[in-house]
C-alpha cells in the first residue's frame, strides 16, 4: 500500500469499543508505532473521527479533514511525527462486522509534500478489496474461536472462548451444561457461583490483557451442594502473532470436574498444556499416583530432573503443589 500511495509507510490498526489497540505496520516504523500505540497521545488523534463524521467512504488525505493551523498545532505531528521526518498522512477508516473500527494509514516525508489526488484515486480503486478483507479476516476470526470449542467439545471438555472485552465469544453445550456453578449472565461475561472465584477470574482476564500473565491459571470452584461436583477453572491465554490484528480472542475457559479415577495418556497432556514429552511423561506418571521418586525409576531419570519437569508442569497448568496438580489431572475428561 505504501509504495502504491507514494508513501514511505504504512499501517493498519484495529481499534474496539473498549479502545484495545492492535496494528501492523511497515517494517521501518515499527519501533515509533510501538511507542506511539502505548502512549497516551493515541487518544488524542482527531482523524479518525473526523473521517466519520466526513461521510465521505473513501481514502481522504490530512489537509482534506484539518485545517493548515491544526495540522501545525496537533501534537501528534508536533510530538511524534515530526521529529521522525514525517509531515503528511491519509488513509481510511472502515467498520469491521464486529463493529470495530479499522484504520489504515499512511505516511509521507515532509520534504516530499502532501499525498496528491492521483495518489488517494489510486487507493480508492483497492478499496472494496481492503474492505472485503477485513471482512473476511474477522469472519474467519471468529469462526476460529467456534472451532476451538468445537474440538473441546469432541473429548467432552466443557470450554468457551473469551474476547480481549472480557464476554464470552463463543461456549460448546458442555460449558452452557454447567448449571449454577458457571454462567453466561448480562453483556456475555461469565458468572461463578463463588464470588472470590469469579473476582481471581477477572483478575486473570485483565493479567492475560495486559501481557503480565502467559501461563495458565488454576481457579478452584467448590461444590455448594451434594449434588454439586467441584470444579476447576483453567484459564489459558491464545498465543498470537503480531500480525493477529483481527484476532479478537483473548483466553480459553477450560472446566474440569475433580474426583474422577484415571489421567489421560501422556499425549493427550501434552496437547491439552503444552507440555513436553518430557513433562507429559511426568505428568502422567504423577497423576496416576506415583511419587517423585516412582516416577524416576520409572522413567529412568534423576530425582532432580523429575523436580524441574513438576515445576514447568505446574507453571504450565497453573496449580501451585503436587496435590493440585493431580486433582486436576485427575479432573480431565477421557476419550470413551
Amino acid at each position: 500500500m505504501a509504495r502504491l500511495a507514494g508513501a514511505h509507510s504504512a499501517a493498519i490498526a484495529t481499534l474496539d469499543n473498549d479502545h484495545q489497540y492492535r496494528w501492523v505496520c511497515s517494517p521501518r516504523i515499527h519501533k515509533a508505532l510501538l511507542d506511539f500505540s502505548t502512549s497516551e497521545i493515541r487518544y488524542e488523534n482527531i482523524r479518525p473521527e473526523r473521517h466519520i463524521q466526513s461521510r465521505k467512504f473513501a481514502f481522504l488525505r490530512d489537509i482534506d479533514l484539518m485545517t493548515e493551523r491544526e495540522i501545525e498545532e496537533d501534537p501528534i505531528y508536533r510530538e511524534r511525527l515530526r521529529p521522525l521526518g514525517f509531515g503528511w498522512t491519509a488513509g481510511d477508516v472502515l467498520r469491521e462486522p464486529s463493529g470495530h473500527l479499522l484504520i489504515v494509514d499512511l505516511l509521507r516525508e515532509t520534504s516530499a509534500g502532501p499525498f496528491q489526488p492521483d495518489d488517494m484515486a489510486t487507493m480508492n480503486r483497492l478499496k472494496p478489496d481492503i474492505t472485503r478483507a477485513a471482512w473476511l479476516a474477522s469472519r474467519l476470526a471468529f469462526k476460529q474461536a467456534r472451532n476451538t470449542v468445537e474440538t473441546l467439545e469432541l473429548i467432552g471438555m466443557p470450554a468457551a472462548v473469551i474476547g480481549d472485552n472480557g464476554g464470552v465469544m463463543e461456549a460448546n453445550p458442555q460449558f452452557q451444561g454447567l448449571g449454577t456453578q458457571v454462567l453466561i449472565g448480562a453483556g456475555n461475561r461469565i458468572r461463578l457461583s463463588s464470588a472470590s472465584a469469579e473476582l481471581l477470574l477477572g483478575t486473570c482476564i485483565t493479567a492475560v490483557r495486559k501481557s503480565e500473565v502467559p501461563i495458565v491459571q488454576s481457579i478452584p470452584l467448590p461444590a455448594r451442594t451434594e449434588e454439586e461436583t467441584p470444579l476447576i477453572i483453567n484459564v489459558v491465554p491464545i498465543k498470537k502473532r503480531s500480525r493477529d490484528i483481527f484476532n479478537r480472542s483473548l483466553v480459553v475457559l477450560l472446566v474440569t470436574k475433580v474426583g474422577m479415577s484415571e489421567t489421560h495418556d501422556p499425549h493427550v497432556l501434552q496437547g491439552l498444556f503444552d507440555l513436553t514429552p518430557g513433562e507429559a511423561r511426568i505428568a502422567w506418571e504423577i497423576g496416576s499416583g506415583g511419587t517423585v521418586d516412582r516416577a524416576a525409576e520409572n522413567q529412568a531419570i534423576s530425582r532432580e530432573t523429575v523436580r524441574t519437569y513438576l515445576k514447568r508442569i505446574m507453571m504450565k497448568t497453573g496449580v501451585r503443589t503436587q496435590a493440585q496438580l493431580v486433582l486436576l489431572l485427575r479432573g480431565l475428561p477421557f476419550l470413551r
